[in-house]
């Protein structure tokens, strides 16, 4: 006769991908801001090295950077040569090791007063942050 009724259809599951959307874009915006915040130091052009092997000082170690127009940084905070040694032993630095951003376009004669202050505070453990060879591995 006319239309057959149909039995119970069972619903058909449906995947709703719109929260895992929203919460992947959530961690990529939080990637995305918390990222430039993990380098340390001041930004400046690294030397080149020509050879040299990779060192892995640690999150505990102290970032002195040196910069040609604007002085000394330790970590983010900014320091004077007056004041390098005292805030050095303030960090223990004597315990921790302390990698060195040195601008490129400095000489050894400007970085030794520096280094001098650095050994004063009893900084035994000082290694120099350079650009890796250009030729890959040493």
């Amino acid at each position: 006769m006319g239309l057959a009724a149909k039995k119970h259809a069972r619903p058909q599951p449906v995947m709703n991908v719109t929260p895992l959307v929203d919460v992947v874009l959530v961690l990529l915006i939080i990637f995305m801001v918390v990222t430039p915040l993990l380098t340390r130091g001041r930004e400046v052009a690294l030397p080149a090295a020509r050879t040299g092997t990779e060192s892995a000082s640690g999150a505990d170690a102290l970032v002195l950077t040196i910069t040609a127009g604007d002085g000394l940084w330790l970590d983010h905070a900014r320091s004077s040569p007056a004041a390098l040694p005292a805030q050095l032993r303030a960090r223990d630095a004597a315990s921790r090791p302390l990698v060195l951003k040195v601008d490129g376009s400095l000489s050894m004669r400007a970085l030794r007063p520096v280094l001098t202050l650095v050994r004063d505070a009893g900084v035994r453990d000082v290694s120099l942050l350079v650009r890796a060879p250009a030729g890959g591995a040493p």
